[in-house]
């Protein structure tokens, strides 16, 4: 993050707790709960925002050598994103042309003979993609094209430490260009130079939108992480501001006193808050003191999403494993804490066949809570611009 952005933001926060104050909207605001539950909104978030948006799917440390890829789901999409022999990386539909059988298990390895074989039918496809052997060609598929015939590709592009795929080529944005402001703020961190941690990934049975909101206030923390009361200074206290289509919130703790003593020019933030970052449209980067947590939300369906979690630590703290296990295993189990009421939530709103609760049709957003409405109104402003083109 930027000097002189962390030297604004602790002012801010100093006047807020010297003046008994927080970030708050000037009114509340409710929202319907279809948008939390309805099929149709739901197909068309996922046909006219997340086709286009990049999402992290992996950290360049996963993808060392020629061979090393990382393979998993997105959206209902098969991936594969693998390191090539000039060292670029590239993905791929992990999906074999033939009959479309998954071709690489999830998770990260090295490929086998530097390609992929389909276990149902040996067709071999090179690192490229390209497809390179058939058994039986000539009797059974004498006149396919092979060139022509290879892996699906897909739209890869590495930035700020971390492989970016998206789901639709045309039309996309690069990821600085989707970053916007953020891209400088990132830049500034270094995250390529960090060390792959560990990676796990949940599945959860609430709305991706209701995921995200959970991350953008801490109106909760005291009632839901009462152990946060520990680090945190107050937790009625926050950042949060709107950064083009993202959000930036920022949970400062006690040490963020220390910054008093400073000249304005030489107060840092990182060391003195949990600042995440809302990619949008459902990616959370949690910037740490000496490590980063990417929370990726992926829609399973109106009423589900996969929730991964990619963890990067520095280089010069990996033989630390206890005190990272420590670290990460907290925050872990906060999200779980979430997670439990955010399962909670999504029944109250009603699920697929189930009778709608009479007088129970909107969510209510508080003042303090204005980081929701500003991820919401991207969303909406997302869906309403597909629509006009």
């Amino acid at each position: 993050m930027l000097e002189q952005i962390q030297a604004e933001l602790v002012d801010r926060l100093l006047r807020h707790i010297d003046d008994g104050t927080t970030d708050i909207a000037h009114e509340t605001v409710e929202w319907s709960i279809d948008a939390y539950r309805d099929a149709d909104i739901h197909q068309r978030e996922l046909d006219t925002i997340f086709r286009h948006s990049p999402v992290i799917v992996a950290h360049v440390g996963q993808l060392q050598s020629p061979g090393d890829y990382v393979a998993d789901d997105v959206y209902g999409i098969p991936y594969l994103v693998v390191r090539q022999a000039s060292g670029e990386i590239r993905g791929f539909v992990n999906l074999c042309r033939h009959r479309g059988t998954r071709l690489a298990d999830v998770g990260s390895r090295k490929a086998v003979a530097e390609g992929f074989t389909c276990p149902w039918h040996g067709w071999r496809y090179g690192l490229s993609g390209d497809l390179c052997g058939i058994p039986d060609q000539q009797r059974g598929f004498p006149d396919i094209d092979t060139e022509n015939r290879g892996l699906l590709p897909l739209y890869t592009e590495v930035r700020h430490g971390f492989v970016w795929l998206t789901p639709e080529s045309v039309g996309t944005r690069t990821v600085a260009d989707h970053l916007g402001p953020l891209d400088h703020e990132f830049a500034a961190v270094g995250m390529e130079n960090y060390t792959f941690y560990e990676q796990s990934r949940a599945a959860t049975r609430f709305n991706w939108k209701l995921g995200i909101e959970a991350f953008l206030e801490t109106y909760h923390f005291r009632w839901l992480h009462p152990a946060m009361k520990k680090y945190v200074f107050a937790p009625d206290l926050s950042l949060v501001d709107r950064l083009g289509d993202h959000v930036r919130l920022v949970a400062p703790k006690k040490s963020v006193l220390d910054n008093r003593a400073l000249q304005q020019q030489d107060r840092r933030i990182r060391e003195h808050a949990t600042i995440a970052y809302v990619i949008f449209p459902s990616t959370v980067l949690f910037l740490e003191k000496r490590h980063i947590t990417v929370m990726s939300m992926r829609p399973a369906g109106p009423e589900s999403c996969d929730v991964h979690f990619l963890h990067i630590v520095e280089e010069d703290t990996l033989g630390r494993r206890a005190y990272w296990d420590d670290n990460i295993g907290k925050f872990m189990e906060a999200a779980a804490e979430d997670f439990g009421v955010l399962e909670l939530a999504q029944d109250g709103m009603g699920r697929a066949g189930r009778m709608l609760i009479p007088g129970y049709e909107t969510v209510l957003f508080g003042r303090n809570e204005h980081g929701l409405r500003f991820f919401r109104d991207s969303v909406d402003a997302a869906l309403q611009a597909r629509i006009e083109t």
